[in-house]
């Protein structure tokens, strides 16, 4: 009888150290991903001041950590074609630069289709020179995307608005 008690007791003092362990746990902040690409952005730009941008975070690769799709919107980073669009991946507790392109308008979305594992994303091209206004394909090669939209192929305009906006307009 003396050994139930006891059992019961351990029992109730397990369930109770991990009741407590897990709210001792820190819930994730608020923002942290925000801040920390905030956080890259600088650095990348040599800057004391954080460069205005819009972030988006979105799993390109399927290995269930979301990248980073950064779109610099300061006046150092655009130009009468567009501005510069940064993907970045996550590494440790910061990030590392896959692919860096230029003379991107929004909106940029993340297509259903593939290239060597990442998702194509879609651009708008337009200003700059370029004729007319449309809808450039960033193909992943296997290192990273494209640095200038005017390069890749055209997306048709009967092409299915498939995928995911990641930054609009």
């Amino acid at each position: 009888m003396h050994l139930i008690s006891l059992g019961k007791y351990l029992v109730a003092l397990g369930a109770m150290s991990a009741a407590v362990g897990c709210a001792a746990l820190p819930a994730p902040e608020a923002g942290a991903r925000e801040s920390s690409v905030a956080d890259f952005v600088r650095k990348f730009a040599s800057s004391e001041e954080t460069p205005r941008h819009r972030a988006a975070f979105f799993d390109l690769n399927d290995d269930g950590i979301d990248e980073a799709i950064v779109y610099l919107t300061d006046r150092d980073w655009c130009g009468s074609g567009g501005c510069t669009l940064l993907v970045l991946r996550k590494l440790l507790s910061s990030w590392q630069l896959v692919s860096k392109t230029t003379v991107v308008n929004t909106p940029i979305r993340a297509l259903n289709e593939k290239a060597h594992g990442w998702r194509t994303l879609a651009v708008t091209v337009r200003g700059g020179g370029v004729g007319r206004p449309h809808e450039a394909a960033l193909r992943f090669d296997g290192h990273s995307y494209p640095t200038n939209p005017s390069e890749p192929i055209q997306l048709p305009k009967a092409h299915p608005q498939s995928g995911k906006v990641l930054i609009p307009e």
